[in-house]
């Protein structure tokens, strides 16, 4: 296939010098040729709609004001959707008519067969014009919110003063008004790839907000009249008592959205105003990846995968709540799972079904804590045990007991970094002797979102930030349709991985403070978290700002006083 550039240069619409300026700030952005050429208005959307049908062999398509059906929409995970940049248009006679940016890319369009059952037929079009219309659906969504708000208040409904059993009347038939509002808020909340819906009653309304990479977003408000009506459903939904609205609730429940089941973890407590609700959305496992999924640096991906091939011993994620904890054990399970192997877990809860393996769900009611459950691990064989969190004594004695009986053994941990892990664990009562032969490593970590590869561009440090970041070009992006004009798209990690050399098995022993064990490590080859947060930072991959709310506003003199040690 002839490249972009060279068909536009032989079609006599641009000149090489043209091509090979634009070509530069696509490096540098990470922006499609054609999506720069299209800013700089050189070209127009048909003549790049003409050259791209060339190019692929397939006609050219103009989106424009092209109405989408839904239940075709349906069909594909919105994140699918926007990852491949594909919209499907219409079936007919058993083919899927698709517009894809890309449309010889034969793993998308297998995954299209699989997901559907229909032979796809793809044509083309530009990336300005899928991101324009892909904001249009996640602005429809939005819509139906509105429109189901509206429908709620023409019929009137008056949920604050009714009884309890008509009330649950009410919100338990599917398609009533208040079932068809939640469903949209919490499709819309996929869509937008939330993890976290917030319902947050107020004097005069609800006020629903999503976290979306870690920040919390406004996105609409409910009139207060339907409030009870919106919590009862949710209460239906995830199998509480309706009638309680003075003590805290949890549930679980499962929503279908594109084609796949989100599960839902919900939690409702009561305040001045009335009751919250926070749902928190499971992604679908098969979501999960190795460990090369999760941004590491090529010295972190080859300590980490050095310590889960291990035979035996603890490996321990750390960091504090929300970092990624769970999704990089999950990611090393993924990883770990082959025939040959016997994993199993134990978790509070299971937050996602993993093929293969073995998952517990601790009961505290039921007298099965992570320790017992974790005795109990021990007589069905494993190879790999997964522990969702180290939370007390009893818990940490059955790991390292399970460590030194010759298991693999997952955990989590609490504490601010890597070499601050073993003294936390002496802490706990665990003996510095046992510490030092059992702990293989740990892995702390932070996560920051990304910037938006497709309106990125590189900008100078001026003289506000420090000489460290001043060494090469930073990175901006002004938003655009694809990050819903954020500005980003999506997170990474920040990590350090501390491997338990014999030397810092030795300092570990001796029950050695923590900044000589993180100046041991940096010796030893660990790559602080600031070091490689510069990186992220130097490649585009996120912004200072982003490094600063993650670490501290003073991460860069962490990074030079790592530095400064290891020299």
């Amino acid at each position: 296939m002839r490249k972009l550039g060279e068909l536009l240069v032989a079609e006599g619409l641009l000149a090489s010098n043209q091509v090979d300026r634009a070509l530069v700030e696509s490096r540098q952005t990470g922006e499609p040729l054609g999506k720069i050429l299209l800013k700089r208005g050189l070209i127009t959307e048909e003549q790049l709609g003409g050259v791209l049908s060339a190019q692929a062999g397939t006609e050219y398509l103009h989106i424009g004001s092209r109405a989408f059906d839904r239940e075709l929409l349906d069909l594909f995970p919105h994140d699918f959707l926007l990852r491949h940049q594909v919209l499907p248009m219409r079936i007919e006679d058993g083919v899927l008519h698709v517009v894809m940016v890309h449309p010889n890319d034969v793993d998308t369009l297998d995954e299209i067969r699989l997901l559907t059952g229909l032979k796809p037929y793809p044509v083309v079009t530009t990336s300005k014009e899928f991101d324009d219309a892909f904001g249009a659906l996640l602005s429809s969504l939005q819509g139906q919110v509105s429109e189901a708000i509206a429908s709620l208040r023409q019929e009137e409904t008056e949920t604050a003063g009714s009884d309890v059993q008509r009330l649950a009347d009410e919100v338990a038939v599917d398609d009533q008004p208040i079932v068809k509002l939640l469903n949209s808020i919490l499709a819309d909340a996929i869509a937008r790839g939330a993890s976290d819906v917030h319902m947050e009653p107020r004097e005069k309304v609800l006020r629903i907000r999503l976290r979306i990479d870690g920040i919390m977003n406004d996105v609409t408000e409910v009139p207060k009249d339907v409030e009870a009506a919106i919590i009862s459903r949710l209460k239906i939904m995830a199998n509480m008592d309706i009638a309680e609205r003075r003590r805290p609730q949890d549930g679980r429940s499962r929503l279908a959205v594109g084609g796949k089941n989100y599960d839902l973890r919900v939690s409702l407590i009561p305040s001045i105003w009335g009751e919250k609700g926070v749902i928190r959305i499971l992604r679908p496992a098969m979501l999960f990846g190795g460990i090369e999924s999760l941004g590491l640096s090529p010295e972190a991906f080859a300590q980490i995968k050095a310590l889960i091939e291990a035979p035996h011993g603890i490996v321990l994620a750390t960091g504090p709540t929300g970092s990624g904890k769970t999704t990089s054990l999950y990611s090393a399970l993924y990883e770990l799972n082959t025939p040959d192997r016997n994993i199993v877990t134990v978790e509070d809860p299971v937050e996602y079904p993993l093929e293969g393996i073995t998952q517990t769900q601790v009961n505290p009611k039921a007298g099965l804590s992570f320790a017992e459950a974790l005795r109990s691990l021990l007589r069905q064989d494993p190879d790999v045990i997964m522990v969702g969190e180290i939370r007390d004594q009893e818990t940490l004695h059955a790991a390292v007991f399970a460590a030194l009986t010759g298991h693999l053994v997952l955990s989590t941990i609490h504490t601010n970094d890597a070499a601050s892990t073993p003294t936390r664990i002496l802490e706990m009562g665990l003996p510095a002797y046992l510490m030092a032969s059992s702990i293989r490593g740990v892995v702390a970590q932070r996560l920051v979102r990304k910037l938006c590869p497709h309106c990125r561009e590189s900008v100078l440090a001026n003289d506000s930030y420090p000489e460290a970041l001043r060494a090469a070009p930073l990175f901006r992006s002004r938003g655009c349709g694809r990050c819903r004009n954020t500005g980003f798209s999506g997170r990474i990690g920040l990590f350090e991985v501390m491997t338990m050399t014999p030397y810092l098995q030795e300092l570990v022993g001796e029950g050695a403070p923590s900044y000589r064990i993180r100046e041991a490590a940096v010796h030893e080859g660990m790559l602080a978290m600031a070091d490689d947060a510069m990186r992220k930072v130097h490649d585009g991959t996120t912004t200072p700002e982003e490094v600063a709310r993650a670490l501290g506003p003073s991460w860069t003199e962490q990074r030079c006083q790592a530095l400064s040690t290891e020299r």
